[in-house]
């Protein structure tokens, strides 16, 4: 993967010169970088769940439940417009969000913290304009497929077991890696993503332009053996996980494009 990522930037670095006559870009500017928010709703992850979109969070010793029907996350990428219809790009994403299956227990009495998950996207893609279209700006389709790294996040979760609780905030942080590792939450679960996006780039003066639209987009893993072992990783965790992305195929992208 690390290979990739270098030869696409090689690649949208080596256009620069060999390009820089032909009548195409914006203002003359081939190169550009997309920062972006992406905004989704998990209906279905959250309809489809036995907790139906509620969060249990730590308050003092007890868990409360509350919901969350909304989530933001970051779409950062560098690109280069070929030629006045083809580009090609590489994306980064982060997303922050939360899982509610209970990874700790196998008692359905028992509850915990829900689960803070980080999910790291590397995309390279291409980007393809109308007929008429002028790379990059105006009406942009987007075709992509990535990697995507899912990762507890490190803490010393709140469990309740019913006659007595262990972990939460009150709770020693140091204890937070081992129970990481006891449970086998400490390994990142890999999902290839594949993605289609929908874009309209405006522009807001010579150098600068708003990015919008939507983007969908399909995450799979065969299982949990097929991208870590039982032995290293939860499988409740890699399911949910699994779940979560899966049923979340549609985003709102906002931001803006700089090119130069």
């Amino acid at each position: 993967m690390k290979k990739l990522i270098g030869l696409f930037l090689v690649l949208i670095v080596s256009t620069s010169s060999s390009t820089a006559q032909d009548n195409y870009g914006y203002y003359g500017k081939k190169t550009f970088v997309d920062i972006a928010s992406s905004s989704y709703i998990p209906l279905i992850y959250n309809l489809t769940t036995y907790q139906k979109g509620k969060e249990l969070a730590p308050s003092g010793n007890s868990l409360i439940s509350s919901d969350t029907w909304f989530n933001i996350g970051l779409r950062t990428s560098i690109g280069r417009a070929l030629s006045s219809k083809v580009g090609i790009a590489f994306e980064f994403g982060f997303d922050r969000y939360r899982i509610y299956d209970n990874v700790f227990s196998d008692t359905y009495s028992d509850e915990s913290e829900s689960i803070k998950v980080n999910s790291f996207l590397f995309m390279p893609r291409l980007e393809f304009s109308g007929p008429n279209g002028l790379l990059p700006n105006g009406i942009v389709h987007q075709v992509g497929i990535g990697l995507n790294l899912n990762k507890a996040v490190t803490r010393n979760y709140l469990r309740d077991f019913g006659s007595y609780t262990l972990g939460g905030p009150n709770a020693d942080p140091a204890e937070a890696e081992q129970l990481m590792i006891d449970n086998k939450l400490d390994k990142s679960v890999k999902l290839m993503q594949i993605m289609y996006g929908l874009k309209m780039r405006t522009p807001v003066g010579k150098s600068m332009m708003f990015i919008y639209g939507f983007r969908y987009t399909l995450d799979f893993g065969v299982n949990n053996s097929g991208f870590g072992t039982a032995s290293t990783l939860n499988d409740k965790f890699f399911r949910d996980v699994r779940r979560y992305q899966f049923r979340n195929v549609i985003a709102f992208d906002l931001g803006l494009t700089l090119p130069f």
